[in-house]
């Protein structure tokens, strides 16, 4: 028997019965490679004098930790601004929803005193055909005729 047939028959095996357990083997575990070191990069002589490059080690050391710090600090800046902008923004959408709800409130009791003033008209009109549905029918009944006014006379100039 070769291998294929081997594993071949192991897989019927585990298909025939599913609800047996059969242990699966694991992979095998690769050792993790141990972690690269930090490379050092300010590695100055213990002699007692300078070389001729370390001026240039030391003006790059200088400047990447510059470069570093001025980083910091704009990242401090930029979350100073990001907090204050986020301030700045609540507290306008607190002021326009303060605006939104009176102006909601003043719409609301204007409709209101609209529908009471369509009530009172409604209410008006009710008695006044009542009033008049209330009187005798041999009440003297005001006259269609247009009243004569008093116009008075232009007056002539005089020469």
């Amino acid at each position: 028997m070769s291998a294929r047939d081997l594993q071949a028959q192991a897989l019927e095996q585990l298909f025939d019965d599913p609800e047996r357990n059969e242990k699966v083997a694991e992979r095998p575990k690769i050792p993790h490679a141990r972690e690269p070191w930090d490379r050092i990069r300010n590695t100055l002589g213990s002699n007692a004098g300078p070389g001729s490059g370390d001026f240039h080690v030391y003006r790059e050391l200088r400047r990447l930790e510059s470069d570093r710090v001025s980083e910091m600090v704009d990242d401090g800046k930029r979350a100073a601004e990001q907090e204050a902008y986020e301030k700045r923004v609540r507290l306008r959408e607190i002021e326009d929803a303060e605006k939104t709800a009176k102006n909601r409130a003043r719409r609301e009791r204007k409709k209101q005193a609209q529908k009471r003033r369509k009530l009172e008209v409604a209410e008006q009109a009710a008695q006044t055909t009542q009033s008049e549905q209330s009187k005798p029918a041999d009440a003297p009944q005001a006259s269609a005729q247009p009243r004569e006014t008093h116009v008075p006379a232009a007056r002539e100039a005089d020469d």
